[in-house]
């Protein structure tokens, strides 16, 4: 892994309405010290640490009843759909 020990993984998942960004936090399980999370306006700012990658607690999110109404992305995909729109 060329990553460094304290390099993240950063993600942003989309919240649709009338689901909240506190509503996906309280569903969120973490892992501490490796797992951060943070709500924004309809979104939730979450990043692990890559060397705990595989120690994370995102991954149970995907079996919550709150994931249909969220949709996660990648922050460097993100950042290019962001410059595609912004070409526009």
């Amino acid at each position: 892994m060329n990553g460094k020990k304290n390099d993240l993984r950063c993600y942003i998942a989309f919240v649709r309405e009338p689901i909240t960004s506190n509503d996906v936090l309280k569903e969120i399980e973490t892992k501490e010290s490796v797992d951060f999370v943070k709500a924004g306006q309809a979104v939730v700012y979450m990043s692990t640490k890559l060397a705990g990658l595989t120690k994370s607690r995102f991954t149970k999110l995907a079996g919550k009843k709150i994931s249909k109404d969220i949709t996660i992305r990648n922050y460097t995909t993100v950042q290019k759909l962001l410059a595609l729109t912004e070409q526009q």
